[in-house]
C-alpha cells in the first residue's frame, strides 16, 4: 500500500503499528522506535517518513541539509512540539534541524518539521531515549526528596 509522506511523495516503506495510550498509527519501521519515544514524552507528531533520497534532499534543502543522501522527516503538531524535540535532542543539533516548511512540495499550509539523514535515526533515537531516562530519574529523585 502506498502512503503519502509529509511532503506529498508516495511511499511504499514497510510500517509497524505504534501505540502509546489511545494513540496509534502505522509508522515507517526505521522511525517507529523514535516516534514511540516522542509520543511517550508528549511530543505530538502528525507525519513522518524514513527517507526518499533525492526527493527528500530537495525537501530538506530548506533546512540546509543538501547531502543528496536519504533524509528522514518528522512533522510536528505545533512549534511547541518541535521545541520539545529540540530539547530532547540538544546534543544532536548538527544532526537534526528544525524549521518551518510547507506540508507538501506544491505548497500547502506551514508546519514545523525536522529533517535528518536516515543513517542518523538510530543515534537520534538513542539521544531521545537517554533524555527520557534522565527525566524519569530526576522525577523519581524529586518524589523521594533528593537531588
Amino acid at each position: 500500500m502506498k502512503l503519502l509522506t509529509p511532503f506529498g511523495i508516495a511511499s511504499d516503506h514497510k510500517t509497524r503499528l505504534v501505540r502509546v495510550g489511545k494513540r496509534r498509527a502505522q509508522i515507517d519501521r526505521k522511525l517507529a522506535p523514535l516516534i514511540k519515544l516522542l509520543w511517550q514524552q508528549a511530543v505530538e507528531t502528525i507525519a513522518c517518513c524514513e527517507g526518499h533520497g533525492f526527493q527528500a534532499a530537495i525537501a530538506a534543502s530548506e533546512f540546509g541539509i543538501g547531502t543528496g543522501r536519504p533524509t528522514a522527516s518528522i512533522v510536528f503538531a505545533s512549534q511547541q512540539d518541535a521545541e520539545k524535540f529540540k530539547r530532547l535532542t540538544k546534543a544532536t543539533e548538527s544532526l537534526a534541524r528544525i524549521g518551518r516548511t510547507r506540508e507538501s512540495l506544491d505548497g500547502g499550509s506551514w508546519c514545523w518539521a525536522t529533517n535528518f539523514e536516515t543513517k542518523d535515526i538510530a543515534a537520534i533515537t538513542r539521544y531521545v531515549r537517554r533524555a527520557a531516562q534522565d527525566k524519569q530519574v530526576l522525577s523519581l529523585k524529586r518524589k523521594a526528596g533528593t537531588r
